[in-house]
């Protein structure tokens, strides 16, 4: 999933995709500039991570659309930009 696409498109996205939305792949594409495949993933990731596409009610919680936590090990970070996010 491309890490600049905000909530709200992929919220956009995982709606028009949903039977709800009724939109295949291709039209979604063409109304947001999206690459097809980034589509499919963001869907997917939704439906993974919860998202009830059959559901009676079209429920898009936070953490359907959230990136996932990074993995490995966190960067280090200098002494001045340790001082400034303390002050």
């Amino acid at each position: 999933m491309a890490p600049n696409t905000e909530l709200p498109t992929r919220a956009l996205i995982v709606t028009l995709k949903s039977p709800f939305g009724g939109k295949s792949t291709s039209q979604i594409s063409a109304i947001t500039g999206i690459s097809p495949r980034t589509i499919d993933a963001i869907y997917g990731r939704a439906c993974q991570r919860g998202f009830e596409p059959n559901g009676p009610m079209i429920k898009l919680l936070p953490e359907y659309l959230e990136d996932a936590p990074r993995i490995g090990r966190p960067r280090k970070q200098e002494a001045i930009q340790e001082a400034t996010i303390q002050k």
